[in-house]
């Protein structure tokens, strides 16, 4: 693996929990993620300069990647609100790695060697550890998995669809078609009283810069020819992370399992980042 690649991946581990945290410390997680997609659309407009109009082809994988980006978003809410941050974000990001190695050997046709895909499945195995093991409740289950199935489905698209666009464009403008998708939804649930007493402008701004700033980090990666099985697997060291910020900021438990899954994370990160 490129050392470089290697490197923005692990940042964009560290940034991704940012916005995480804060749709979990809010009261209405739904419509508070549509602020910060209201706060993606200015923070980030510079980002139409990067390059130049998509093409045809380049929009039907924005596009694509925008519908599947609302569902992401809108499991990984009801993730937030049915458990905790350190079990539902563990699962949900765990589950995406085991979803992209079938779609990178049959849809994407990468070259995943068998060193990469045991430190995929050393790193999904982690995570699940980091979540709680065999003693997460199954109600608590289902949103973080339907997240875990969106994240892997759009980085899938992502990969093909950032060859044709500037990366930071691309998600800017996948975020900006998400964001118009999300607010008929949450009008209908909300209305514009809701939005507006869901309003937290410093967690907003935070949410806002961290979102974009993740993922654009990994949209460059994987354009650098980083494949997109390693990519989604090895920024899953977001869930250490993740697991101590629920420590710190929300006083969830940290157990020694979770500490096992997290030697596990690394060891699998380690691996790939040596036979990858």
């Amino acid at each position: 693996m490129h050392s470089l690649a290697l490197l923005l991946i692990l940042a964009s581990a560290f940034v991704h929990v940012i916005p995480h945290a804060a749709i979990k410390g809010t009261a209405d997680r739904t419509a508070f993620v549509w602020w910060m997609l209201a706060g993606t659309a200015v923070l980030y407009a510079p980002s139409v300069f990067f390059d130049g109009m998509p093409s045809p082809r380049a929009w039907l994988f924005i596009v694509a990647s925008a519908i599947l980006e609302v569902l992401y978003l809108l499991a990984i809410s009801r993730a937030y609100a049915t458990g905790d941050l350190s079990v539902a974000y563990p699962l949900a990001r765990g589950s995406a790695p085991l979803f992209l190695i079938l779609f990178s050997i049959f849809v994407l046709r990468e070259p995943i060697t068998f060193g990469g895909i045991s430190g995929i499945v050393l790193i999904a195995a982690g995570v699940f550890l980091v979540g709680g093991g065999h003693r997460v409740k199954v109600q608590h289950v289902l949103w973080p998995i339907v997240a875990g199935m969106m994240t892997a489905t759009y980085t899938s698209v992502d990969k093909l669809g950032v060859r044709l666009v500037h990366p930071f464009l691309y998600i800017y403008l996948v975020l900006i078609l998400g964001w118009i998708g999300y607010t008929p939804l949450i009008l209908m649930r909300n209305g514009l009283a809701g939005l507006r007493r869901t309003f937290d402008a410093k967690r907003v701004f935070l949410g806002a810069l961290a979102m974009p700033l993740a993922y654009g980090l990994v949209l460059v990666a994987m354009r650098m020819g980083l494949l997109a099985s390693y990519a989604g697997s090895v920024r899953e060291v977001s869930v250490i992370v993740a697991a101590g910020v629920g420590a710190a900021a929300f006083g969830e438990k940290v157990t020694p399992t979770r500490v096992g899954g997290a030697a596990a994370i690394l060891a699998g990160v380690g691996i790939i980042a040596l036979s990858g």
